[in-house]
């Protein structure tokens, strides 16, 4: 029977390898909710680069990023914009307002290309939010953030990622999002213009938080109703907009 009891105590051994093995893989994902990242919201391009209110963000998600000492991420946003087209690169092909971003943060802020992280798709705040959370933070493992904005896109922002990043489900830890303030960047007049516009819209954050209390339903409002991201949109004629405020995105 001796040899029996030995071969069953192999078994066991081997099985609480396998399971020890199988703990530290699954652990390992949890780590990333240790690691922060810096979020910077789209905030338009020009032809030459990102605007003054852009860089401003930029220059402090590169300062954020030195005084933890490169061990964050610096995630910035958006494909571009529904009120008005991206810049041309030489070759043809549009620019998206991440890959602006990213090439300023590189080029002119000398942030290591592997500590940047793009997302090219989103076209507003929502979708800011929204792509940020799906594409990068949920699946990166991503739980303390920063999302560094303007003074004057700051309420809204706030409302509305404090929103998304609520939504369940959430798999792991909850969020925890910290806001940095950074100057208007803007001059008086178009100031005035957007601040109008916020004014506006951030009712329209709040109402919508009241009604949409799911990932799955944030998912089909942007889909089926947001005019941004709808398909039927393409049988429609783009809407215009103030000139004045068209220069704040």
């Amino acid at each position: 029977m001796r040899p029996k009891t030995h071969k069953y105590k192999a078994i066991a051994a081997l099985c609480m390898i396998g399971l020890i093995a199988f703990a530290m893989l699954y652990e390992r994902p949890g780590k990333g909710m240790h690691v922060e990242v810096i979020i910077v919201p789209g905030g338009g391009q020009t032809p030459e680069g990102p605007p003054e209110h852009q860089k401003l963000r930029l220059n402090e998600a590169a300062r954020l990023y030195r005084e933890k000492k490169g061990e964050v991420k610096i995630l910035v946003l958006s494909g571009g914009t529904p009120h008005k087209p991206n810049p041309m690169d030489p070759h043809g092909f549009d620019i998206k307002e991440g890959e602006c971003s990213a090439k300023y943060l590189m080029s002119v802020l000398n942030v290591p290309g592997d500590d940047i992280l793009e997302e090219d798709f989103s076209l507003d705040t929502l979708g800011n939010a929204f792509w940020a959370r799906t594409v990068h933070t949920d699946p990166a493992g991503f739980r303390k953030l920063t999302v560094v904005n303007n003074h004057w896109h700051m309420p809204r922002t706030k409302a509305i990622f404090d929103w998304v990043f609520s939504l369940p489900p959430v798999h792991t830890a909850a969020y925890s999002i910290t806001y940095v303030e950074v100057a208007d960047g803007l001059p008086d007049d178009i100031l005035e213009s957007r601040l109008e516009k916020e004014s506006a819209a951030l009712p329209g954050v709040t109402k919508l938080s009241n009604t949409i209390h799911t990932l799955s339903q944030f998912h089909a409002f942007l889909f089926r109703a947001h005019g941004a991201y709808k398909s039927s949109r393409l049988l429609k004629e783009r809407a215009t907009i103030n000139p004045s405020l068209a220069k704040s995105y």
